[in-house]
């Protein structure tokens, strides 16, 4: 069981003497992980007298250690008794290289494949024989599961005489690689779209397809809201423009709906054509000037009003949104609008601009000729305040010298016409002397202005403090000092009618009760005078603001139905 021979190669491997070598002294280069199981293996064969190989790491000659293919077959001698064996031994490093950096690329090629954002997949036979994680997930599988699934389960049933065909093409050689889609089925039955590209290779002595797959559904939604979003734009009134820097604005985007105006957005997009040459000689230079001005302020974002030709010849008005883009630096690089017809607005504005300046002399007119009657009115004023009061002083005159001189020679009867004379005189001077404050009222223009509306309600009470000290009324006051915007001298006139009415109307209650209340409410103050007399039907409310309309007899309640 002892070496007793080495050749001159083995010597040259290790690096060592003859001597060291023979008997067990080769054991020592064996790599100490290997030589445990190197030993049992030759021990074992040498006691079957038995053939033996192995691979274990010996010693090489620059002291690293390298693998080796021994193989030994067992001597016998004439007499068939066994006289030991002879073995060979073969460097197998660079195979183990080989294999080892086989493998360590097999496994980054594995760790790529399973971690692609693509499926990939092998198929022989019209079977899944492997598919990536990716591929199976997208399937519905685990790559585990999805072995031996036939590729017709995975295909919508529409298109699958189409995959059957590709699949044939590159299994018999007739295309080296294809490119196609269709509709794949998930394993529960769903289906999206697919894109594949596929070629043949030899795998295990027979013809099968590799390839990748693409998951289109997020590119054709992606496609969908495009194509949704040219419709909107082909629909739209807007077109969409991004203009160069450069002398007459030549155009590098136009969006198609530009047809609108007559032109093709190839026409606009020539390398000759200019959009200055569109744009209203009016309104060209106004246009380059504030371009300029907005460019020079760093503007990025404005509005611009102007016309341009259509291809009918005829111009239209435009609003242009305009949006500057800058580098980093803060250099414009060009420019880019969105472009909206405006004709039918500006031409609207016309004709509103029209109207107002028609209204104005309209108004003008109206203003002189109020103007002019204002002026009678004044004169009618001044007619009724000394012309119809001159006969009324003069009846009410002799009517008292009638009643002082003439009182006893007059019978009851007599002087009670002479008495309803005089009070119809009073009445008559009481009605002129309301009609002039209703006609100054009328004339005199509103001061809007702050108005403390508790100092108003005590101002007006307190011009009837005598009246209200003599009778039985009583007010009850809940007015704050709060400030107004009102017509001062428009509001006190409104709330003595109202005050004068409420102690008029509720003379006769027992007792007479006047109550006043002020509250803000939001923005608007609301006021009320309230009271307990005899009121009136809510029918008649309209009637009662009218000029010399009144529901009760001025025999009972006197009045000339100027006040409210």
């Amino acid at each position: 069981g002892k070496a007793n021979y080495f050749n001159r190669a083995w010597l040259a491997f290790t690096g060592r003497r003859i001597d060291q070598e023979l008997g067990d002294g080769w054991a020592e280069g064996v790599h100490p992980d290997d030589r445990s199981a190197c030993l049992d293996i030759y021990r074992g064969a040498l006691a079957r007298q038995a053939p033996f190989a192995m691979e274990y790491r010996l010693r090489f000659c620059d002291g690293s250690y390298h693998w080796l293919a021994d193989h030994g077959e067992p001597l016998f001698d004439t007499d068939g008794g066994f006289a030991g064996y002879v073995g060979s031994c073969f460097d197998i490093q660079q195979d183990k290289d080989a294999a080892a950096a086989m493998a360590s690329s097999e496994a980054r090629f594995r760790g790529l494949v399973e971690r692609t954002l693509v499926g990939v997949y092998l198929i022989q036979n019209g079977k899944m024989l492997y598919a990536n994680p990716r591929f199976a997930e997208w399937f519905g599988y685990t790559p585990e599961t999805i072995v031996g699934v036939g590729v017709e389960r995975l295909v919508h049933p529409d298109d699958r005489q189409l995959v059957s065909e590709k699949l044939r093409l590159r299994e018999t050689g007739s295309v080296e690689y294809v490119q196609y889609a269709f509709r794949a089925t998930r394993r529960d039955g769903s289906v999206f779209p697919v894109e594949v590209y596929g070629t043949r290779i030899d795998y295990e002595g027979g013809q099968a397809v590799i390839g990748t797959l693409l998951d289109l559904t997020e590119r054709e939604r992606a496609q969908a809201a495009l194509k949704a979003a040219a419709e909107v734009v082909e629909a739209s009134p807007t077109v969409l423009f991004r203009w160069r820097l450069e002398p007459g604005w030549p155009v590098s985007y136009v969006s198609e709906n530009v047809h609108r105006w007559g032109y093709t957005a190839a026409q606009l997009l020539d390398p000759d054509f200019r959009f200055a040459e569109l744009v209203h000689p009016d309104d060209a230079a106004r246009l380059s000037q504030e371009v300029v001005v907005y460019l020079d302020a760093g503007v990025s974002e404005y509005s611009q009003e102007y016309r341009i030709r259509t291809a009918s010849g005829a111009y239209i008005w435009i609003e242009d949104l305009t949006n500057v883009l800058r580098n980093t630096d803060g250099v414009p690089l060009y420019v880019e609008g969105l472009v909206t017809d405006i004709t039918e607005r500006k031409e609207a504005e016309l004709g509103l601009h029209q109207l107002n300046a028609e209204l104005e002399a309209r108004v003008a007119h109206r203003t002189a000729q109020l103007a002019v009657l204002n002026k009678e009115l004044e004169t009618f004023a001044y007619s009724v305040s000394h012309d119809l009061k001159a006969p009324l002083r003069g009846i009410d005159g002799y009517s008292h010298l009638l009643l002082e001189d003439y009182s006893d020679r007059l019978d009851d009867e007599g002087r009670i016409f002479v008495r309803n004379i005089r009070a119809g005189v009073k009445q008559m001077a009481r009605l002129i002397d309301d009609l002039l404050a209703y006609s100054r009222m009328e004339r005199r223009s509103l001061q809007r202005m702050d108005v403390n509306l508790g100092d108003v309600v005590r101002g007006i009470l307190a011009e009837r403090v005598a009246e209200l000290e003599k009778g039985p009324a009583t007010i009850d006051v809940d007015v704050p000092d709060m400030l107004v915007k009102a017509d001062p001298e428009g509001l006190a006139q409104v709330l003595r009618n109202l005050v004068d009415n409420a102690l008029k109307y509720a003379g006769n209650a027992n007792p007479p009760h006047i109550r006043i209340r002020a509250w803000e409410q939001e923005d608007i103050c609301r006021l009320f005078v309230q009271d307990n007399g005899i009121g009136f039907d809510m029918k008649f409310h309209d009637r009662i603001f009218e000029i010399f309309q009144r529901l009760q007899r001025a025999e009972d309640y006197a009045g000339t139905g100027v006040g409210l």
